[in-house]
C-alpha cells in the first residue's frame, strides 16, 4: 500500500522564523530557492527541499509516482492538542501514488521539538502515511525525537529516510542547480 520510493532501506514572522510555542529561530543561513521543476514554479524554504522536489520529479518521470505537490494549499490538516489548542499541519510534499493513495513527506534539516509534536499529533489523528526525510542522520536531541516518532510513523505505513544525500540524491546530484 502507498508509494515505494526506491531506497527500501507576530505578523512579519513566517513558519521558519517562529516555533508555534513562541521560540524565535534564526533561519537567515537557510537559502530559499525559487525554481521551475516539472512545469511548477515554487519557492522552496531550503536547498534540501528543492533537491527533494527534483528527486520527486525524477520518480514522476519514471512512472513511480503520479504527481507531487509542494506545500499544497489543499493538503493540510488540523491537529488538536490535549489542551484543546488546534494548529494547522501542512507537510512539505504531498505525493499521488500510482495505486491511488496519497502519501505525505516532511523534509527536515533541523528537527525541532514542536515539529515532532505536530507530526505525532497528525499521526495519531489521521491515517495518511507520513515519511520523514533527513539529508543526513541527525544528532543528539534531534535524533532522539526522530527515533521516538519512528514506531508511530511505521504503524501508519510511514517511515524515516535517515540519509537522503546518500540514499536518494547521490545518483541524481548532477540535476541540481544548488
Amino acid at each position: 500500500m502507498g508509494c515505494d520510493y526506491g531506497d527500501n532501506n507576530d505578523d512579519n514572522l513566517g513558519y521558519n522564523d517562529i516555533c508555534n510555542f513562541g521560540y524565535i529561530m534564526d533561519t537567515d543561513h537557510i537559502k530559499r530557492v525559487t525554481e521551475l521543476i516539472g512545469g511548477k514554479t515554487y519557492t522552496y524554504r531550503s536547498k534540501f527541499e528543492y533537491r527533494y522536489a527534483v528527486y520527486l520529479e525524477v520518480l514522476k518521470n519514471g512512472g513511480e509516482i503520479l504527481d507531487w505537490y509542494y506545500e499544497d494549499e489543499d493538503t493540510f490538516s488540523e491537529v488538536k492538542h490535549k489542551s484543546g489548542k488546534v494548529e494547522i499541519y501542512r507537510p512539505d510534499f504531498a505525493i499521488d501514488c500510482v495505486d491511488g493513495t496519497l502519501a505525505l513527506h516532511e523534509v527536515k534539516g533541523y528537527f525541532r521539538s514542536c515539529d515532532a509534536t505536530k507530526m505525532k499529533l497528525f499521526i495519531e489523528q489521521y491515517d495518511t502515511p507520513l515519511v520523514l526525510i533527513f539529508a543526513r542522520r541527525p544528532v543528539k536531541a534531534q535524533l532522539y525525537r526522530a527515533q521516538k516518532l519512528e514506531p508511530h510513523l511505521e504503524a501508519k505505513g510511514g517511515r524515516i529516510i535517515w540519509d537522503a544525500d546518500k540514499s536518494l540524491f547521490s545518483k541524481i546530484k548532477f540535476l541540481f542547480n544548488y
